[in-house]
């Protein structure tokens, strides 16, 4: 018997202030406010997901380890918590002391090793295959994770949502690819292809450089201060999915400062407060940075708010180059 979801139902609504930003006649901006999911960005879509599947499975579920110290590992500590279940994130060093008493005040077990991502990766490996029927959650590379995110897309189009038709494009913050796979597939089982735009930042910008050299490529280190989307190499499911879209795919880069700014004038506009990662997808349409393809039909252009939870008002502000 399904379990109910572990996400919440996220408001899509119009934004003027975009719309007037993109200047285009005929094109309306709609925002899919994944901020206001219970951990604060759309990772327990995919996560939830994840969890509650290996709940029900044969073999069932003895506990979630989760090797992130991000937005994934909270939303795995929330998924875990809310099914019952014990949790072990493993962070690196370098995760902000903010992010790891969030996770702990979900009752899961901090356990810090190593400096980066992968040292972290490894002993989350390591304490999985110590105990059996333990869950290994991945921040975004699972096919449950994409089908999970891919529930965003059936609330865009169910009747009522606001939309008349289904988007013309829709506008995702990449960091590994999981969010975009999940949104791409659940509108290519539907046998449609929206134009597909990819927010990136300088130094974070894995997809962008492998649509540039035609494979995926892992990059020498991670440079952003996005942090959210600080993943070397775009995973193999995505770059597939991104090359069976075609030229209705497309990838924009911008600069850090440039994403701390777009989340900074939403938050003037929206009064919502959002990491740099999210700043990323705002800045496409905020600086007139969507694609002409996109454009010239009309139609609704949907910016998934991503949302995250390590920042706050005087962090933005400073990397939004204000404070001075």
């Amino acid at each position: 018997m399904p379990l109910p979801p572990l996400h919440v139902r996220t408001p899509l609504i119009e934004s003027r202030p975009l719309t007037e930003a993109l200047g285009r006649p005929g094109c309306r901006v709609w925002l899919k406010l994944e901020n206001c999911q219970p951990t604060g960005s759309f990772k327990i879509r995919g996560i939830g997901c994840m969890v509650q599947r290996a709940l029900l499975a044969d073999k069932g579920c003895s506990q979630v380890v989760s090797s992130s110290g991000g937005n994934a590992g909270l939303a795995a500590a929330y998924a875990a918590a809310h099914s019952g279940l014990p949790c072990t994130v493993v962070v690196p060093s370098s995760t902000p002391e903010s992010m790891r008493k969030r996770v702990s005040a979900e009752g899961a077990q901090v356990l810090v090793h190593g400096s980066v991502w992968r040292d972290a990766h490894a002993k989350a490996e390591e304490l999985v295959s110590a105990t059996p029927n333990s869950l290994l959650v991945h921040p975004y590379d699972h096919p449950d994770i994409w089908d999970g995110h891919g529930t965003l897309v059936d609330e865009i189009l169910e009747p009522g949502s606001g939309l008349s038709s289904p988007p013309s494009a829709i506008v995702v913050a990449v960091g590994g690819g999981g969010l975009l796979c999940g949104i791409a597939r659940a509108f290519q089982r539907r046998g449609l292809y929206p134009n597909l735009i990819a927010a990136e930042t300088v130094g974070a910008n894995c997809l962008s450089v492998a649509m540039a050299t035609g494979h995926p490529v892992t990059l020498p280190g991670i440079t952003s201060k996005a942090t959210s989307l600080g993943a070397s190499q775009i995973c193999s499911s995505t770059w597939t999915t991104v090359q069976e879209f075609g030229d209705k795919a497309s990838c924009v880069v911008c600069t850090d400062a440039e994403a701390a700014v777009a989340s900074w004038r939403f938050l003037e506009d929206h009064h919502m407060l959002t990491e740099t990662a999210c700043g990323a997808a705002l800045s496409v349409v905020y600086n007139s940075r969507v694609p002409e393809t996109a454009l010239s039909n009309g139609g609704d252009i949907v910016v998934v708010v991503c949302g995250g939870r390590n920042v706050t008002v005087s962090q933005l502000s400073e990397l939004a180059g204000l404070d001075s």
